[in-house]
């Protein structure tokens, strides 16, 4: 006697099930585009009095400290800044402010870290020091 439900069959055509069982092909993996306007993050250790000055002038400039962080350093790396003035010893243990760079500026930051032979982060701090005492003092960098 035959089931109403195909399933339940037990007709078998040439050693197979009645039912015609699908294998699917695997699935190849679709790699995604990186964006273009990709960041990367840089983690800048700043003293609590630089962090306050900081803040102070990003609230001048109505932003907030990551993006004036950011821009202080994308002006620092595209006009060449030479570091003359002294600045603080690098304190490493310090609480970080980040900065946000396009890949072009993060490749910029890397050749000036391998110029000071010293860390990115340190080389962003030095660079982030210098930058806050020009902005402090008025001389502003365009």
């Amino acid at each position: 006697m035959k089931s109403l439900y195909p399933l339940f069959n037990e007709d078998k055509k040439n050693g197979q099930d009645s039912l015609n069982i699908r294998v699917h092909a695997p699935i190849q993996e679709k790699k995604r585009k990186t964006r273009i306007d990709k960041k990367k993050d840089v983690k800048v250790p700043l003293n609590a009095s630089q962090r306050k000055l900081l803040k102070m002038l990003a609230k001048r400039k109505q932003t907030d400290p990551t993006n004036y962080c950011s821009t202080l350093l994308k002006r620092a790396l595209s006009k060449k800044i030479v570091l003359s003035l002294p600045i603080e010893t690098y304190q490493p243990k310090e609480k970080p402010i980040s900065a946000k760079l396009e890949i072009y500026y993060h490749e910029l930051l890397l050749d000036k870290s391998i110029e000071y032979d010293c860390s990115l982060r340190e080389t962003a701090y030095k660079l982030i020091s210098h930058m806050l005492i020009l902005e402090s003092s008025g001389d502003t960098i365009i």
